[in-house]
């Protein structure tokens, strides 16, 4: 224990002592030198004591004081007193509800009696005033679990936000090496378009084998919901389904074809707006034809 705890401790004794009315002249100057001399933030102050020792419980079962110090202070009591000893006169103890202004007078077995009692209770005061030091300390430590709790919720919802933003970028630098690997793969076809009432350009690139088909055109807006592009492949002169253009990157809409679509076969290609969903024949207007 260091010296500081001793210093503590020994104040807690001494203030459970002050409130009480027990301390003798020496231990109260010392109580006075440690109280201003300055003590660790949180230690009880002589009213907060006294406002404890008021709401102590009145039925509150005394515990036995050290045989030892029963010992000693019975043994006091029972020395043979000499007759002309004058009766110990007992202070009288002032209740904060009622003042009580009568002196007792006390023969010594009644006073040794009453004093144990005294130190009983300056005991179990002394532990009340522990305990109650404890339990500043312990809510002070659970109002910093529950800081350090809010820091760590907050740290792990920015964690989560940063592997959601890692993971995006990892499907679009997936999505650009596709594309890449697209562009320069030799087996790869190119057909051009161009606007129907402009003169817009849009290059469709598709790879039978793979089944993969990338339109790139910087000339198409958004559409309101209830629209979409529609692609269609030329086929020996009639408009063969290629899919809706959902899922746009940047200026470009990839697609995974349909096994049933003769890519193969297709000769050009054209872009439509249809009703949301795409339809099994072109219905609204062609905004891409090609070359």
């Amino acid at each position: 224990m260091s010296a500081e705890q001793n210093i503590q401790e020994r104040y807690e004794e001494l203030l459970a002592g002050y409130v009480l009315g027990t301390l003798t002249r020496t231990e109260l100057v010392e109580f006075h030198a440690l109280k201003d001399r300055g003590l660790a933030a949180g230690t009880m102050s002589v009213e907060e004591a006294q406002n404890l020792l008021a709401e102590l419980p009145e039925a509150l079962h005394a515990s036995a004081p050290s045989p030892r110090l029963k010992e000693k202070i019975l043994a006091k009591a029972f020395v043979e007193t000499p007759p002309e000893a004058d009766i110990i006169p007992f202070p009288s103890i002032q209740n904060p509800k009622s003042k009580i202004e009568n002196r007792v007078q006390l023969p010594a077995l009644a006073w040794a009696a009453i004093l144990l009692l005294a130190l009983t209770n300056a005991g179990m005061f002394v532990q009340t005033l522990r305990l109650h030091n404890q339990f500043k300390d312990v809510a002070l430590q659970n109002k910093k679990l529950r800081h350090d709790l809010t820091i760590v919720s907050n740290q792990a919802g920015d964690l989560q936000k940063m592997k959601l933003e890692l993971s995006r970028v990892k499907l679009e630098l997936a999505h650009q090496n596709n594309m890449n690997e697209m562009l320069t793969n030799p087996t790869v076809q190119v057909s051009n378009m161009k606007g129907t009432k402009t003169d817009c350009r849009a290059r469709v690139y598709y790879d039978p084998e793979a089944r993969i088909v990338l339109v790139c055109s910087s000339s198409l807006p958004d559409l309101a919901p209830d629209k979409d592009y529609q692609l269609w492949a030329m086929v020996s002169g009639k408009p063969v389904s290629v899919g809706v253009l959902k899922t746009r990157k940047g200026n470009a809409f990839q697609l995974n074809v349909a096994p049933s679509v003769p890519l193969d076969q297709a000769k050009t290609f054209a872009i439509s707006m249809e009703p949301a969903g795409g339809m099994p024949k072109p219905t609204g207007e062609i905004v891409f034809a090609g070359l």
